[in-house]
Parts: structure tokens; sequence; C-alpha cells
């Protein structure tokens, strides 16, 4: 895959889509195979990692404010929280704020954490100044949309400030909701290859939400994310 950071970024065309599930469980599927990865949530303002995780939110993005202009890969290790998963999360900030993860200074963020390993962005915030900045050091747009003409509409939107470059690629939710659209219906609107679906599997959505693999069984949901993984990460 092209770009200087390598990794993916999954940006959700809608709340509830489960932007977040694919990016935690793709985090999850690297390390599983044996890769270190790094899962950066880049929902600067709403974010809540954390607290799904059940652990202290003490350690965030806010950390490497007095950095953000000479950010290394020491400063993402430092701030980074090992997860008892084996993935290393750098939290969203949360309550105190964007501070100054504009685009440039996301871009040197992102950068700074593919010399960590894999890198995994979490956009579910959606479209913004800072995930432009992602977008533009290197990672792979995924954006995550129900199989909704409404959501397609809002995919299209996403797609249109993407590089045309063919790096970027879509993911469908059927999560819950109507599903109104097909792969072929889903690509002809929003301009984007389909590389996999996200299925109604609220049981192991639970699980992968709070940082666990699927433990009983290899379900549907758990083998839609390490099918999106490979495709999406090759």
């Amino acid at each position: 895959m092209s770009g200087a950071a390598g990794g993916l970024i999954v940006i959700g065309a809608a709340g509830g889509c489960g932007t977040t599930t694919l990016a935690t469980g793709v985090a999850l599927s690297v390390v599983r195979g044996g890769a270190a990865c790094l899962l950066l949530e880049l929902d600067l303002v709403r974010g809540d990692l954390a607290g799904a995780f059940g652990v202290p939110g003490d350690r965030t993005i806010a950390d490497l404010e007095v950095v953000s202009d000479e950010l290394s890969a020491s400063h993402v290790r430092a701030a980074a929280y090992p997860h008892r998963s084996g993935v290393k999360v750098l939290f969203a900030p949360g309550e105190s704020g964007p501070g100054p993860w504009g685009r440039d200074r996301t871009a040197r963020l992102v950068a700074a954490a593919g010399e960590c390993g894999q890198t995994v962005v979490d956009a579910s915030g959606g479209w913004s100044e800072s995930v432009l900045g992602a977008v533009q050091a290197g990672v792979r747009p995924v954006v995550v949309m129900p199989a909704t003409r409404g959501g397609a509409r809002r995919a299209a939107t996403i797609a249109q400030h993407l590089p045309a470059d063919g790096r970027g690629v879509l993911v469908l939710s059927r999560v819950r909701g109507p599903n109104e659209l097909g792969t072929r219906a889903a690509e002809r609107i929003v301009g984007l290859p389909v590389i996999g679906e996200l299925p109604d599997a609220s049981t192991e959505a639970e699980s992968v939400s709070v940082g666990r693999w699927p433990t009983k069984r290899r379900g549907r949901l758990a083998r839609a994310i390490d099918d999106i993984a490979a495709k999406a990460l090759r």
C-alpha cells in the first residue's frame, strides 16, 4: 500500500453504523495475527474508547499537544495506552476538545504513529480537517456507510474529499435499520469499491466494542472483520 504512514482510517458516514466497532476489530485482528498495532481515536470531541475499554482516560492525545510541532514515534509510544488485548491505544481527549489537531499536525501525528507498527485510525465523528490530515499522511480511507440511500449520499460526500488515487474503499453496514442497497448500487452512488459488509451480530459487536475478540466462536462479525482487514491492509 502506498503512503508514508501505512495502515488505514475508518470514517463513518453516519452515527451508529459500526465505525468504531470496525476500527477496533481490525486492530484486534492485526495483533491476533502477531503484528504490533496502534489504534488512534480521532473523534477528538466525542470519542469515548477509554470508557468503553474500562481504562483510565488519563493518557490521551492531549498529552501530545506540547510537542505537536515536533512529534516522533517515541512521543506516541509514551502517550499510548497498552491495552490487555495487545493493542496500543491513543485515546481522544474527549471533553478537553480537539486542541491543535488540524490538518498538518494530525498528518505528523499519524506519520509518527506509523513508525510504531500497523496503524488503525478511528474517525467515527465523520469528515473533518484532522481526518483530512490523516488521509494525507498515507493511511488508506475506509468509509463505513449504512446500506441505505441516505447513507450512500453521505458517503459520496466524504468520497469527494478523498484523494483520487484509488486507495479509498467502502464497507456496507447492515447493523441496524432497513437495508435498501446492494453492493453494486452502493458502488455506483458513492464511487468507491465495496470490500466487505458488517453483519448484524450484536453479541459479537459488544465484545469488540470493549476491546475483546469474540471468544465463544468465530462468528459472522469476526469473519467479516478478518476479511476486511486482510483486504484493506494488503
